[in-house]
């Protein structure tokens, strides 16, 4: 077996936030939850959302460090990232207020069930780094069983399998929004 990698044959991808504006960030990951794990999957709820809001100074994006508060802190002090856990977090009218607001996401939680197997997975989606490239991890997974929802271990390739998905998904739609800007 020949451990050595043929350079000419990586090719590396890079999807940075920083090429898509605000709303677009939305849709990027509104249709990420829509189409990240395909078919045969179903979307149970995000579980949690990152959101930022951009701030221009000289052409650059600037960020404030992060910072985690509730809704009524934010409102308050006009805290300019946050994140948000809970259901229904993409039908939550002060999410909705954000969005209009100007507010980007930059990370989102899914929760996925199969729709023939009794398997869950929660997958995170983030724009993390500097600049803000795309990566994908899965966060948990989980079967329903007689007694309700069991951890469940996923092998290294299963891994690997659930995240490759979801990033090609991620690279089709990031594609499809820069050819419309």
């Amino acid at each position: 077996m020949d451990n050595n990698i043929q350079h000419d044959l990586v090719k590396i991808e890079l999807l940075e936030q920083d090429i898509l504006s605000a709303p677009q960030t939305i849709h990027f990951f509104d249709d990420l939850a829509k189409k990240g794990l395909g078919a045969a999957w179903r979307l149970v709820d995000v579980k949690q959302l990152t959101f930022k809001k951009d701030k221009k100074e000289k052409g650059e994006l600037v960020e404030n460090e992060e910072e985690e508060e509730t809704i009524e802190d934010i409102e308050d002090t006009g805290i300019t990232q946050a994140i948000l856990e809970g259901k229904n977090l993409r039908e939550n009218p002060f999410v909705k207020q954000l969005e209009n607001s100007g507010y980007r996401f930059t990370a989102m939680t899914y929760e996925y069930e199969h729709k023939k197997e009794s398997l869950f997975i929660q997958i995170k989606a983030e724009f993390k780094g500097r600049p803000k490239v795309f990566e994908v991890g899965v966060v948990n997974s989980e079967k329903n069983t007689h007694i309700g929802k069991v951890p469940n271990t996923l092998t290294p390739k299963q891994n690997m399998e659930f995240r490759s998905i979801f990033w090609n998904e991620a690279k089709i739609i990031f594609d499809n929004l820069i050819k419309k800007k």
